[in-house]
């Protein structure tokens, strides 16, 4: 991986159905859902197999059961999804102290400073994915890149169970095809504004996307011109993140920067160190 810095993005497949399958081999193969149980209750996870009917998360669960009445249906079990998360990060935490959790099955890993040990980023995030299986009998798939945003979207080409490495040599190629609701936090919402911003149809590759210029500032900080959103992408580095780093310190985790920007500003917090770049602290 060239670049400064080495970021894996690792990702876990369906977890909670997928460990439901594990701990009832009965249900292997057929489409399993986590919640929906109830008449105003919603999916919390969908198997790849009950995927295949249309279900996914966040769906309500009437919908979901209308759409796969013969699916296994069942009540979260968050207590052992959380115990089984931390024997994946305990595999994490093999290769590197900085770690960024996103959820249970969702991580960020910065290598860079990892690589000495154990070799090339290829490498570490075979190894991860041998560590997690022997682990936990689960499988995962890795991303990796210099900045979080392509190693997120490098984890989610080859799904499930892939391990895709994006550098500038390669990564050109494997974005602009793409259409612009694939890249990460661009949502369902932003990407009809996007496309009604150039009046282009719906999956439009982001090689065909015109020079522009973002009108609003609020979307983006730096607000310049940008003829490829692949080529804002490849110039993203983790400095440049306000992602706080998630450092493992025994059951809780600390953030050493500011919040997302799009998350709520934390009650008593100085608005102008929120948005800025200083640490943003509760009670100020």
């Amino acid at each position: 991986m060239s670049g400064n810095r080495a970021i894996l993005h690792v990702d876990m497949h369906a977890f909670y159905a997928a460990l439901e399958q594990r701990d009832h081999p009965e249900w292997r193969g057929r489409p399993v859902v986590i919640g929906g149980i109830g008449k105003r209750s919603v999916v919390s996870t969908a198997s790849y197999e009950a995927r295949h009917f249309g279900l996914h998360s966040a769906m309500p669960g009437s919908v979901a059961r209308r759409l796969c009445p013969d699916a296994v249906y069942v009540a979260p079990r968050m207590a052992h999804y959380a115990a089984v998360s931390r024997q994946v990060f305990a595999v994490f935490a093999r290769f590197t102290p900085i770690i960024e959790s996103l959820s249970l099955d969702e991580a960020f890993l910065d290598v860079s400073n990892s690589l000495s040990l154990f070799g090339s980023t290829r490498a570490i995030g075979q190894a991860i994915k041998v560590g997690v299986r022997e682990a936990t009998g689960l499988s995962c798939s890795v991303g990796v890149a210099s900045n979080k945003l392509l190693a997120k979207l490098a984890s989610e080409l080859e799904k499930p169970d892939g391990l895709v490495e994006l550098d500038p040599d390669s990564a050109r190629a494997r974005l602009d095809p793409l259409p612009v609701g694939k890249l990460w936090t661009i949502g369902r919402v932003a990407e009809k504004k996007l496309h009604a911003l150039i009046s282009a149809p719906p999956a439009t590759p982001i090689a065909a996307w015109p020079h522009v210029a973002w009108p609003d500032p609020a979307i983006r900080s730096d607000a310049a011109p940008m003829p490829f959103i692949s080529s804002t992408l490849l110039g993203r580095s983790v400095a440049g993140s306000r992602v706080g780093v998630m450092v493992e310190q025994g059951p809780r985790r600390q953030s050493s920067v500011v919040p997302h920007r799009w998350h709520r500003r934390p009650p008593g917090c100085d608005l102008h160190a929120w948005r800025g770049t200083a640490p943003c602290r509760r009670g100020v």
